[in-house]
């Protein structure tokens, strides 16, 4: 049985809000369809007053992609290992989740070989203030480059390091824990295509999107990092304003985002800094990657 819902884009360069859609109820193929269709239309999909269970929420993930599992399965939900939980609440003198996601502009799982599609996030509990996510078109990112720039990236390559990341994460925050022998062995460096196209849409966009430190990805020579360091405009232009490329999600409870990326690619995501004490608990499922088309 079709849903009765509205899409309304939240800003000319990116995001749509879904109002009227029950995503604890059985969704259709058709409802599904126009979901698809929005969301390689605006790459970010916003529904409010959602009130789903854990087991609803990998479903609903399911029919995207296959689900990928986080390396730091100690956040992961014990019913439900394919959700990770993100927090910064503390019981019994431990963290219930991964308490600093969100520190850098990113793209979700780049250090993957097969990077995800995309991630769905449900808020649980949140902050009285703070704590919202920017997102960044890498479309426009592309878009935006010099001719002299695009064509010089095209058939370029960048790599692609958690354990880089993941040791400044450890640095600047209590809430990592060291990682396994297991974990480190789960995710090696990779390269990854610095401009892709989408298999449906034949869109193309900067894939080395990160502003974090210089370790999160690298270009193998000076020469390269010269071409890569450049392709972050539009991250960086958006962590200051989004009126122009880019939407920012400000949380409430029983919000949940569907964000695109394919692999988190549309739109590199950080989260807005939050003073409020400790009240933030978000539920995360990854889906993973379509295949990617490597520019040449």
């Amino acid at each position: 049985m079709r849903q009765d819902f509205d899409i309304r884009p939240l800003s000319d360069a990116l995001g749509a809000e879904v109002s009227g859609l029950d995503l604890s109820a059985p969704l259709s193929d058709g409802d599904f369809a126009r979901l698809h269709r929005a969301h390689l239309a605006h790459h970010v999909l916003v529904f409010r007053d959602q009130r789903i269970t854990p087991a609803q929420q990998v479903a609903f993930s399911a029919r995207w992609g296959p689900l990928q599992r986080h390396v730091l399965h100690q956040f992961a939900l014990p019913e439900q290992p394919e959700v990770l939980i993100v927090s910064n609440i503390v019981e019994n003198g431990r963290p219930i989740g991964l308490g600093d996601a969100g520190v850098f502009w990113h793209s979700d799982l780049s250090y993957k070989d097969k990077p995800s599609l995309g991630s769905f996030l449900h808020a649980q509990e949140l902050p009285a203030e703070g704590g919202d996510t920017l997102f960044a078109n890498q479309h426009l990112a592309w878009d935006e480059l010099p001719a002299e720039l695009a064509r010089a990236v095209q058939g370029r390559r960048a790599e692609h390091s958690y354990l880089k990341v993941y040791a400044e994460l450890q640095r600047r925050s209590p809430w990592r824990p060291d990682l396994s022998p297991e974990q480190i062995a789960a995710v090696p460096t990779v390269s990854q295509p610095i401009v892709r196209t989408h298999p449906e849409t034949a869109a193309r966009r900067c894939s080395s999107a990160s502003t974090s430190p210089p370790a999160w990805w690298a270009c193998p020579t000076a020469r390269a990092r010269r071409f890569c360091r450049p392709c972050t405009p539009t991250a960086r232009r958006t962590a200051t304003s989004t009126a122009t490329a880019g939407c920012r999600a400000t949380w409430c409870s029983g919000t949940t985002a569907r964000c695109c990326t394919w692999p988190r690619v549309a739109r590199p995501t950080s989260a807005a800094a939050s003073t409020a004490p400790p009240s933030k608990a978000t539920r995360l499922s990854d889906f993973s990657d379509l295949h990617l088309q490597d520019l040449s």
